[in-house]
């Protein structure tokens, strides 16, 4: 997926996003999109209003050619949907700049893309997110805003339960993939982004830590496995075990004449408590 457009890797690490993750219950691509660690003033240094608006035409293509697939080996139209998570989203955290130059543009698209979305799932929407969607619903269409559902806290678990299988969502949405999967890290891109990098990316988000995908969690793992490993076998080649942490410090007690010679006196005060045997 990141070879499609050089911007895509940029807009992917800024965005806590999971494009075409797994499907929604009637076959077609499922995009998640989690709010909580996306901020705008970032995405705006990183990027130009261009360069966003071919990053997100990229992710369409990409979600158009998923809805092709499938829909062909269903027979009936498969359409992409999307769960937008907006749990964190605070009012500093819309920045009108980004609305106006950046994201309107991208919201126009659909005119472009009639029959490709079908539900757009706006869950966990706090009271800051009625002032975001008040000033970007004016670029919707008509016929998209009958496709956005916007669920409270309290009814967002079975709103996505309902939109999609537990198989094709994170765990932070209520699924059982608890790490990105081997095969989804390849077709993304993820799998050429060092360990290292992908640990530090969307740390503030729920889904920190998902871009490990499970083959590496288990590396991992055995790598620490056989660290322990070769310790013991070090300290068994000594001939005695070393301790894993250092054993507590025994009381030392004085013998009787220690205090018949001078040299006694320099013993530090902490051992002059102990007793004597006299």
């Amino acid at each position: 997926m990141m070879d499609i457009s050089p911007v895509l890797p940029t807009l992917l690490r800024e965005m806590p996003a999971l494009p075409a993750h797994g499907s929604a219950r009637d076959g077609g691509p499922l995009n998640i999109v989690a709010h909580d660690d996306l901020d705008p003033q970032s995405l705006m240094r990183a990027l130009s209003p261009d360069e966003y608006l071919r990053g997100m035409l990229s992710l369409l293509e990409c979600n158009a050619a998923a809805a092709d697939q499938s829909s062909a080996a269903s027979g009936s139209l498969a359409r992409v949907s999307f769960v937008l998570c907006y749990g964190s989203l605070r009012h500093d955290m819309i920045s009108l700049r980004f609305i106006g130059r950046y994201l309107s543009q991208c919201l126009a698209l659909d005119a472009h893309y009639p029959n490709l979305v079908g539900t757009i799932l706006c869950v966990n929407a706090p009271a800051a997110f009625a002032r975001g969607y008040g000033l970007v619903k004016r670029w919707i269409s008509e016929d998209i805003r009958g496709r956005i559902r916007v669920e409270e806290p309290a009814t967002s678990a079975a709103a996505i339960a309902e939109l999609a299988g537990p198989e094709s969502l994170p765990t932070a949405f209520g699924g059982s993939c608890a790490r990105l999967s081997a095969q989804q890290a390849d077709a993304a891109g993820w799998s050429r982004v060092p360990i290292d990098e992908r640990r530090r990316l969307w740390q503030q988000s729920k889904l920190a830590g998902y871009l490990l995908h499970e083959g590496e969690v288990r590396v991992e793992a055995e790598v620490e496995t056989e660290e322990e490993k070769a310790f013991h076998g070090f300290s068994s080649s000594l001939g005695y075990p070393l301790p894993l942490a250092p054993e507590p410090v025994k009381p030392v007690r004085r013998p009787w004449w220690a205090a018949c010679f001078p040299i006694a006196r320099r013993i530090p005060r902490t051992l002059s408590t102990l007793s004597l045997d006299a």
